[in-house]
C-alpha cells in the first residue's frame, strides 16, 4: 500500500449563501494519475482552487504528502 501524497478532507466553500463545493473529499495515492470531470457548473475548478490554495476553504482540510494546508500557506 502506497501513502497518499494528496488528501482532501471535507472541503466545503460558500460564496456568500451558495455552496459551490460541498464535503468534498479525495485520497491519491503516490504515483496515480487521477482527473476531477463532471457538467458545467460542478464546482471542479472551485475544488481546484482549494486544493492549490488560490481560495481558502470555508470548512475542511488538505494535505500535500505530509503537510497540512496550513502549514504551505504559512511558508509561502
Amino acid at each position: 500500500m502506497s501513502k497518499d501524497i494528496l488528501s482532501v478532507e471535507n472541503i466545503t466553500m460558500q460564496f456568500g449563501g451558495v455552496v459551490a463545493v460541498n464535503n468534498l473529499s479525495l485520497h491519491i495515492p503516490e504515483g496515480q494519475i487521477v482527473a476531477l470531470i463532471g457538467p458545467n457548473g460542478a464546482g471542479k475548478t472551485t475544488a481546484f482552487n482549494c486544493i492549490t490554495g488560490v481560495y481558502e476553504p470555508t470548512n475542511g482540510l488538505v494535505k500535500l504528502t505530509s503537510q497540512w494546508s496550513a502549514t504551505i500557506r504559512a511558508a509561502r
